[in-house]
């Protein structure tokens, strides 16, 4: 049975592979993120994205969508980020601070040209 996002599932190859994983995948993930922080910082957001699976995560209609629907879309995520959690997301939010991971650098640092320049402009 093939894996699915949606239902929670792992497809069986992809588990037998990681059965075979000869490291310390912590370590590798502390290495990676640098921080004890950021990883705890990632898994808050990825936590936060399973509250709206059906617009949160990254989907293959993105990349079909010319780019006022991509910059539409995205702005539906900020908004929904917004009705979430609007101090993490908004008002205690400082990218000139660690940790390293920030959770909105495509989107304001030049995914889409238009919406960061809009929205560091008022």
């Amino acid at each position: 049975m093939e894996g699915s996002i949606k239902e929670g599932r792992v497809a069986q190859a992809l588990l037998n592979e990681r059965a075979k994983c000869n490291f310390d995948m912590d370590e590798m993930k502390l290495f990676f993120w640098r921080h004890q922080v950021n990883i705890e910082d990632m898994n808050s957001l990825i936590t936060d994205l399973r509250k709206s699976p059906e617009l949160l995560p990254n989907r293959f209609e993105f990349y079909e969508m010319d780019p006022d629907e991509q910059r539409t879309d995205l702005l539906k995520r900020l908004n929904k980020l917004s009705e979430i959690d609007r101090e993490k997301y908004y008002h205690k939010f400082d990218p000139t601070t660690g940790p390293s991971f920030n959770w909105w650098v495509d989107t304001f640092q030049g995914l889409m040209p238009g919406i960061g320049l809009s929205f560091s402009m008022f």
